[in-house]
């Protein structure tokens, strides 16, 4: 009795439940709401990307990585840039700006909190100078030295 009840209630036309006319039949609501849904997916997905290109890059709060300033004195300098063993001593990957018009040259790169880098700046794409703010050197192995930052 109680199942007639609801197949009646169902099938009756005045009942705001309507019966399905196949099994793939969709609503008006329903055919609104996939792009809605769609479009949710989508933002999801690229923030989340976006996110983990960020964090990968710069590290998550807490993570072991921290944002490091370099600088130097360089008045005289056309072009300053970084090199070291977390640029595999190559001195294209990290430009130096300069601050206004000041001889200040700068750099804040992030690095890996717990571990040991050694660096100089190459001022002009030629001359190769340790860290004059960094009192600790390492000898390089061709006659000079190199900056030793313990992170």
């Amino acid at each position: 009795a109680l199942s007639n009840a609801v197949m009646e209630t169902i099938y009756r036309p005045e009942s705001r439940l309507k019966p399905f006319a196949a099994a793939g039949h969709r609503t008006r609501r329903s055919r609104r709401i996939y792009p809605a849904l769609a479009a949710a997916a989508a933002l999801v997905f690229f923030l989340g990307i976006g996110f983990g290109i960020y964090f990968s890059r710069y590290g998550s709060p807490g993570s072991g990585m921290v944002t490091v300033r370099f600088s130097i004195e360089a008045p005289q300098a056309s072009k300053v840039a970084l090199a070291g063993d977390f640029t595999g001593w190559s001195d294209e990957e990290y430009e130096l700006r300069r601050v206004g018009k000041t001889g200040t040259w700068e750099i804040r790169i992030p690095l890996e909190r717990g571990k040991a880098y050694v660096y100089n700046f190459v001022i002009d794409g030629s001359t190769w100078v340790p860290d004059p703010a960094v009192p600790a050197k390492i000898a390089d192995g061709f006659g000079g030295s190199g900056s030793l930052l313990r992170l």
